[in-house]
């Protein structure tokens, strides 16, 4: 379950990349610049999204092992917060399919970098709330292996601070 959640990005880069492989072939080099911005975009979203994913299931592992019997609630609670902390890689994947989209009528190499920069811009704009979410979720999840008592105040601020770094 855990592996599931920071694999999102790379099943989403999968799609991403049989829609680009099954397409009908790039006809001009605006076109191309197009799809090479797809790429880049899901490629640097996937891998930031995913790594930040990782510091989340590695806080949940140590907070479980200082509270094993408070696993399922400590699962639960880092389920939830890495769920929200993906939204940046959705938000990737439906900018690489406008872009797609948008790619078919591309005939200027201006019009491909402009699509191009849009796909870098939301995947460069997704490594700070990506980080800045990873160190939450780990402080919060570490904190509630350290102290169970401490669950019900940190599971509200941790939802409230997910939801203004998002």
């Amino acid at each position: 379950l855990f592996r599931s959640l920071s694999e999102s990005g790379s099943i989403l880069s999968l799609i991403i990349v049989l829609i680009l492989l099954l397409s009908a072939p790039v006809l001009t080099l605006g076109e191309g610049i197009a799809e090479l911005g797809i790429g880049m975009g899901m490629g640097i979203g996937a891998g930031i999204v995913s790594f930040a994913s990782s510091m989340a299931v590695h806080a949940a592992c140590g907070a479980i092992a200082r509270q094993p019997f408070f696993a399922h609630k400590i699962t639960v609670f880092m389920i939830l917060l890495q769920s929200i902390a993906e939204a940046p890689i959705i938000f990737i994947f439906i900018v690489s399919l406008i872009i797609k989209l948008k790619a078919v009528t591309v005939y200027s190499v201006y019009h491909g970098l402009f699509l191009m920069c849009a796909g870098l811009v939301v995947a460069l704009g997704c490594i700070g709330p990506s980080i800045g979410q990873a160190q939450l979720v780990n402080a919060a999840v570490s904190s509630i292996g350290l102290s169970k008592k401490a669950y019900s105040k940190i599971f509200a601020f941790s939802l409230i601070c997910q939801a203004i770094i998002e």
